[in-house]
């Protein structure tokens, strides 16, 4: 039987930290509503005392100017919209692994009783952060849905 080998996620506590993207993976979830595809987006801390652990965030296929994918390619791309398309003019996200940004972790509990470290936002700088509370975070309105191939 082959197993695979999967990302080893540190407790990486609550707090904005400076980090570079090692990879996207498109899913599939099971929901209440059923299946639903999604992106797994993980980053690597690169300062301070968790320098090297690894954190990751969802987001979903949705692709819009008010969509959480957008909004942390935008981020990623030094606040700059993320124009970078494969030949049918869907975005090409795949790009994107290297490059670094800030990070907002959150600590979310699971059903459980399991607390695991969160990626809630993806920010140009700290200051951007308050422009993220502000606005209540990012709304996830459909309009161009990602395709697994523009992922990995």
């Amino acid at each position: 039987m082959k197993m695979k080998r999967t990302h080893v996620f540190a407790q990486v506590p609550a707090g904005t930290y400076e980090a570079v993207l090692r990879g996207l993976e498109a899913k599939s979830i099971n929901t209440q509503d059923g299946p639903t595809d999604i992106v797994e987006w993980t980053f690597e801390v690169t300062d301070g005392e968790h320098k090297g652990d690894a954190v990751s965030g969802t987001t979903s296929m949705a692709w819009s100017e008010k969509s959480k994918a957008f909004a942390w390619a935008k981020a990623l791309n030094g606040n700059k919209p993320w124009e970078q398309v494969d030949a049918d003019g869907d975005p090409d996200i795949g790009r994107l692994v290297g490059l670094t940004c800030f990070i907002e972790v959150t600590e979310k509990q699971s059903t459980t009783g399991t607390v695991r470290s969160k990626v809630e936002a993806v920010i140009v700088d700290p200051a951007s952060l308050q422009d993220y509370l502000d606005h209540g975070g990012y709304a996830d309105r459909k309009s161009t849905r990602l395709n697994s191939s523009h992922v990995a």
